[in-house]
């Protein structure tokens, strides 16, 4: 999938079997429109079969019952 700016384009690739993002790269371009890579604006991604047990580690969670927090919306 193809997104372009005025000032940049991005490419984002998915897994055909299973929809989910693999890949995003973002290009800035130059003065006469040609996109040249940016190399800090790469993002790759992986699907895990399970989930490592460093992300399932508990022990510094508190789960505390609470009012959400509320953001004001800026688009108005």
């Amino acid at each position: 999938m193809k997104s372009e700016q005025t000032d940049s384009v991005q490419f984002a690739y998915f897994d055909y079997q299973t929809g989910f993002p693999v890949r995003l790269e973002w290009f800035n371009k130059d003065q006469m429109g040609n996109p040249y890579p940016t190399s800090e604006r790469i993002e790759e991604y992986s699907c895990f079969e399970t989930i490592p047990s460093k992300y399932l580690d508990t022990k510094r969670v508190e789960i505390r019952k609470g009012p959400a927090s509320i953001q004001l919306d800026i688009a108005n």
